[in-house]
């Protein structure tokens, strides 16, 4: 489902949609997408209806919310999806709940939260662009 978020003050008219919009139970899904093919099967399966959504709300920029998302669409888009410019952005609750393996540093990290917030005007200067 696409939701349209109300805009004030001359602020951004944004859509939030999923992907792969198949509801699941959380421990069902874990268990899946372990398996690669569960991953393409399921591109598959909803690009065309990602594409409509894209096609319906002409958006200027795409934001991936964590690396499992970014991972999807980048699938997709090898699969044919037409869309604009896709921006990966951690997930928040990666940035606040977990460790970073990369570098060690914890959740909640200042730094961490410092780059979040980057990219999160990284995505308003695209969307201005």
């Amino acid at each position: 489902m696409l939701e349209e978020l109300p805009v004030h003050n001359g602020g951004w008219k944004c859509y939030i949609t999923n992907a792969i919009k198949e509801p699941e139970i959380v421990a069902t899904r874990n268990e899946r997408k372990r398996d690669a093919r569960y991953w393409q099967q399921q591109t598959e399966r909803w690009l065309p209806v990602l594409q409509q959504q894209i096609d319906d709300g002409t958006p200027r920029v795409f934001v991936a919310l964590g690396g499992q998302a970014h991972n999807i669409l980048m699938h997709m888009e090898r699969l044919g999806l037409k869309c604009p410019l896709v921006i990966k952005v951690n997930h928040y609750s990666y940035v606040m709940f977990r460790p970073e393996a990369r570098t060690r540093r914890g959740s909640r990290h200042p730094d961490r939260i410092a780059e979040f917030k980057s990219s999160i005007c990284a995505v308003a200067k695209a969307y201005d662009a």
